[in-house]
């Protein structure tokens, strides 16, 4: 059995040396960006004659997942063991190639520069020499003035005329000659500063490409082929080093009653390659996410002797935080922007990004336009005044569309005016019907005013405490248009049977338990221009002599 061992491995080894190797680049074909990773696939080319060989291909960024690496395609090949190593790594001609042919482009036109450069010098000394020139003549007229005062022969009329229309007409020349050679140098000056601009865009597609080389893996694939091969292969793996995330630019337009929701994305990948001319898509599945709800467990209930900490007896406030508000700032027109095509794959949306994308593998975002769905939405004015003395314009919609909307990062416009954004745009699912903020309204007031409180004991012999609170929320309308006005605010709930709490509010509030929040009351009426409304409260509290009321 060892003897059979052994002469097994040596013809393995004798057929592994007598294949051939060949050394094969990639190129990145396509990608599915997800919101945290990408699938990329990659397109191998290969002529290979009949027989075993050695694929190796070499310019595979590290970092990927690498139980994620699969092999398609390949027609005329069988595809054996697939391994990866990180040494001995062949240099990535391709962006040697680049690298040099940009190189050569800076160092052509550093001397075109150069030589306008000499150019404008020559040009400056005709400026100098025309110079040289005149003053020369300006002294040949006056030293002649000088020799006819020392006593010298005055020339004649004939002469003299002769003279000046010689010094006149070489200074005209000289003059003329200077003048053209400025407006050489002028032209010059522009062809430099053209050049520099041509300069400076060359260093940065140099240092774009120039970028400190991504680790590498080779990727070795043992294939054979009973014929000569030539197609292509496909590698595919996934990486944590790209992804996306949804920006949206919301558009309320409050005469129309809609809302546009502009759906863009904001993709990077920090592979270290550039991705160019890839078909891209965007998809919202979320492969890291738990596959299962997760498992259940028993719970058991038991009695224990209370140990009473007045420390964790807190009073505590109702969260209902008001909108983030910003200066509103006039929006700039939309340019024209490509768009993706929409598909589903099951439940997943997957959308197709136009081929002509550039993505560098710097870690640098791009934005991407999607797509653009108007809505119609009901609009409110809601006030806590227990919080904010201000109402705040809602708008409630339906996502009646076919894909969700994920969570990201949004833009609000408020009928044009940019009016605020938020990191923490909420998941709309399709169907889904949601109420999106849009900031405050100048115009309705409110206010909340404690009308009556106390405190005291009751019974002949005080075997009981007992607490009264009474409030009045008041609205008024200012603005030139009727509202539906919304007004929250809150009473105080129990869950012991020794605490009695008593409420009494007037008018009837429209919800109780708001959103699934105990005490939490809502009043819902429509309040014209001009007008104003007045709500009002009051709860009463009951408990055993003995006991203290706390709240949380």
């Amino acid at each position: 059995m060892r003897a059979l061992l052994m002469t097994t491995a040596i013809v393995m080894l004798a057929q592994a040396a007598a294949a051939e190797t060949f050394t094969l680049s990639s190129e990145v074909d396509r990608v599915t960006a997800y919101p945290d990773g990408a699938k990329v696939t990659r397109a191998v080319d290969f002529d290979v004659p009949a027989g075993q060989h050695r694929l190796l291909i070499g310019d595979v960024p590290a970092g990927f997942n690498a139980e994620s690496l699969r092999i398609s395609g390949g027609n005329g090949l069988v595809v054996g063991a697939i391994s990866m190593r990180d040494d001995r790594l062949p240099p990535d001609e391709r962006e040697v190639v680049e690298r040099e042919a940009i190189q050569d482009d800076i160092d052509a036109l550093r001397d075109r520069i150069r030589g306008r450069i000499n150019d404008k010098a020559a040009q400056e000394l005709v400026i100098d020499a025309a110079k040289a020139r005149i003053e020369f003549l300006e002294t040949l007229g006056g030293q002649q003035a000088k020799d006819v005062a020392l006593g010298g022969d005055a020339p004649t009329v004939d002469t003299l005329l002769k003279m000046v229309e010689l010094v006149g007409a070489e200074t005209l020349r000289a003059m003329q000659d200077a003048q053209a050679a400025r407006e050489v140098i002028f032209g010059i000056d522009r062809d430099v500063d053209d050049m520099q601009e041509d300069l400076a865009e060359l260093r940065q597609k140099l240092e774009a490409v120039a970028l400190p080389l991504a680790d590498r893996v080779i990727v070795s694939l043992d294939v054979s082929a009973e014929d000569a091969a030539l197609g292509s292969l496909q590698v595919s793996y996934t990486t944590w080093e790209a992804g996306w995330m949804p920006v949206y630019d919301l558009r309320l337009d409050q005469v129309a009653g809609n809302v546009t929701i502009d759906r863009q994305v904001s993709l990077f990948q920090d592979t270290g390659e550039s991705w160019q001319d890839v078909a891209m898509t965007v998809s919202t599945a979320r492969p890291n996410l738990q596959l299962d709800p997760g498992e259940l467990y028993s719970r058991l209930a038991y009695l224990y002797d209370p140990i009473i900490d007045a420390r964790e007896r807190t009073v505590g406030t109702l969260s209902m935080a008001a909108p983030v508000m910003m200066e509103m700032v006039a929006e700039e027109s939309q340019a024209d922007r490509l768009t993706a095509s929409l598909d589903f794959q099951g439940l997943t949306a997957i959308y197709h990004l136009p081929d002509t994308i550039r993505l560098d593998g710097d870690g640098a975002e791009v934005l991407f336009a999607i797509d653009e769905t108007t809505f119609d939405v009901d609009l409110t004015a809601r006030a806590t005044p227990l919080l904010d003395s201000n109402a705040y314009l809602y708008a409630d919609l339906k996502n009646d569309s076919s894909a969700p909307y994920l969570p990201g990062f949004a833009r609000l416009y408020r009928d044009g005016a940019f009016i605020g954004q938020t990191d923490d745009f909420p998941m709309i699912a399709a169907g889904q019907s949601i109420d999106l903020a849009f900031g405050e309204i100048d115009g309705i007031t409110t206010e909340r005013v404690t009308l009556f409180r106390e405190s005291g004991e009751s019974g002949v012999f005080t075997s009981s405490n007992d607490k009264v609170e009474e409030y009045s929320l008041k609205v008024e309308n200012l603005t030139g248009t009727a509202w539906d006005v919304v007004l929250y605010d809150r009473v105080p709930y129990s869950e012991q049977e020794d605490l009695e709490i008593k409420i009494d509010a007037r008018p009837t509030p429209t919800q109780t338990d708001v959103d699934g929040k105990r005490g939490v009351l809502s009043w819902a009426f429509n309040l014209p221009t001009g007008g104003e409304k007045t709500v009002s409260f009051a709860y009463s509290f009951d408990w055993p002599k003995g006991k203290e009321l706390g709240f949380r």
